[in-house]
Order: C-alpha cells, then structure tokens, then sequence
C-alpha cells in the first residue's frame, strides 16, 4: 500500500534528474538522466544528498512494479524493517518469503539507523538471500558503499553487505559530490 505521503511518487511527475550510473563496461560513474535511462525491472543503489529525488524514484518503481503486477514486491524503511526482523529473530527474513520467484524488494533510507551487532547481522541475512534467488533489490541512501565501509556501519558484515549490493544492483550517484 502506498502511503499518503508518497501519493504523487510516479514516473509521470518525476523531475528529469541529472545523475552518474556505474558502466561495468567503462568501469566508472558515466552522467545520465533520470526517468529517461530508467528500467524498471532492474535493480538500483541510489545514493547521494538528501532532498536528490532518491525516495520519489523508489516509490515510483514500486508504483510502477505493483500497478504493472511485474513483481511481489516488499518496501520498507530501514529502520522498521530491521525492527521487525529482530523481534522475529534471524529468522525473521522468512517472512518475506525470499525464495518465490519474481520478488523485488526496497528498502529506504539504508545506513540511516544507528550501528549494532544485531543490525549487520539482519541486513546480512536479507541481502545473502536476496542475492542467492537473484531477487530484484533497490536501495536509497544518504551515503556510497565507499563510505558504508569506511565507517563499518553494519559492524563486521560491512564488506560482505556492500558486495551483495554492487553485485545486484546499478549504482546510480545523485547531485552533488561524493561526501
């Protein structure tokens, strides 16, 4: 169900927004535009300064995913999904049952919840299996996966959680520079 809030967020009204995409074949951040580039099927890193458009574009995927019957798809809020998964315990992952085919799952606002032991260990758990059934992922977050490892922010995980990532997903770096 799209809240409220978040009643606009379709591709239609989406602002053309200048951003760089990561090119396996050119191995670097090369400029698009989006909605122009933009595939709803794949799976996406955005990332980049606040107020970029990251949230508006994840809300318009999964408007687009839901109303199109593409996927099953799951969205959430980092920090109220890992809520959920800890008072389910490890095993709380298997309630979005990972293991069907055609899932895409969103999670916003990444990196944006305080640092635990527990927290890598959940987000390690969803993204190892998201990664095992090739399941579609799109992620928004304030910071690059440079500086999630740089700052460990999911503890000991960190690389093993940002590797999961970047085999996935396109990266796609909003305004701005790099902090």
């Amino acid at each position: 169900m799209i809240p409220e809030s978040r009643e606009n967020a379709t591709l239609k009204n989406y602002i053309t927004t200048p951003v760089e995409i990561w090119s396996d074949v050119k191995n670097k951040m090369v400029p698009v535009t989006f909605p122009g580039h933009f595939d709803i099927r794949n799976s996406y890193f955005l990332f980049g300064p606040p107020k970029k458009g990251k949230t508006h574009l994840l809300w318009s995927q999964y408007r687009a995913m839901t109303e199109e019957g593409i996927f099953k798809t799951y969205i959430e809020r980092e920090f109220s999904l890992l809520r959920k998964m800890q008072e389910q315990s490890y095993e709380g992952v298997k309630h979005f049952n990972l293991d069907q085919k055609g899932l895409h799952f969103f999670i916003d606002e990444f990196a944006d919840s305080e640092i635990s032991d527990d927290k890598g260990m959940h987000m390690f758990a969803l993204l190892d299996r998201l990664h095992e059934s090739r399941a579609g992922l799109t992620v928004t977050s304030n910071w690059s996966l440079k500086e999630i490892n740089e700052k460990k922010m999911f503890g000991d995980r960190t690389e093993k959680i940002t590797w999961r990532i970047k085999d996935l997903c396109h990266i796609v770096r909003f305004g701005g520079t790099e902090r």
